[in-house]
Formats: structure tokens, C-alpha cells, sequence
């Protein structure tokens, strides 16, 4: 969600964080438990973030989430998940752009949150 020019600048370094796997979708089905699985193998295995940062993250980013519309919540999920914009478009009736503008608005909405550590 962040720029690779803005990473290079403040030092850090944006990853998929769930693996991207046909087939797989998060909450409620038989994988999820899989992706959020990887996705706090991830997180421990983080040597880069203070540790207050992720605490931080940990914390924050569920119930930033919990904030989201249940579609956008999806659209998050599947972004997260390394899907293209692409795809995402043509999973949720959007057109590319759109998708790219929630990408921006997810980014906006999660640093007024605080999500900025």
C-alpha cells in the first residue's frame, strides 16, 4: 500500500504477508485458519520492526479492520493476499482504477487510524 520510493526513504520494506494460493479465501472458510496462520508466522518472524511497532500493528490493524464495511474488509483480505488489482477488480464488479483508489483510500484511512508507528 505504501510507495517503494516512500520504503526506500523511511527505511523499511513492504512483503506479502499471506502467500497467494488458488483457491484460497480468508474468514470462514477451510484455509483461512491456514492464511492467518502464515500471516503471524510473519509477524514473528519480523526482525526489522521495533518491537512496540508490532505490538502496535498487532493491535491496531484487527480492529482497524473491524471498521470496514464486510466488502472492503474482502478487498483488503485479498490485497493483502497478493492478488492483483486485476483479479480483485473482476472479483468484486470494480474496474481497476477503482480498486487502485481504495488502495489509496485503505493507505489514508489506516494512517488516521494511527496506523503510522
Amino acid at each position: 500500500m505504501t510507495s517503494p520510493a516512500a520504503q526506500r526513504r523511511r527505511g523499511f520494506r513492504v512483503e506479502e504477508l499471506l502467500p497467494s494460493a488458488a483457491g484460497e479465501r480468508p474468514h470462514g472458510e477451510p484455509s483461512g485458519q491456514r492464511r492467518q496462520d502464515a500471516f503471524e508466522e510473519r509477524l514473528r518472524d519480523n526482525t526489522q520492526s521495533p518491537v512496540i511497532a508490532q505490538v502496535v500493528f498487532r493491535l491496531d490493524f484487527r480492529a482497524w479492520l473491524g471498521t470496514l464495511a464486510e466488502r472492503n474488509h474482502q478487498v483488503v483480505d485479498d490485497l493483502m493476499a497478493g492478488e492483483g488489482t486485476g483479479d480483485v477488480a473482476r472479483k468484486f464488479g470494480l474496474s481497476p482504477g477503482r480498486v487502485s483508489q481504495l488502495r489509496r483510500q485503505f493507505q489514508d484511512d489506516w494512517d488516521a487510524f494511527g496506523g503510522e508507528v
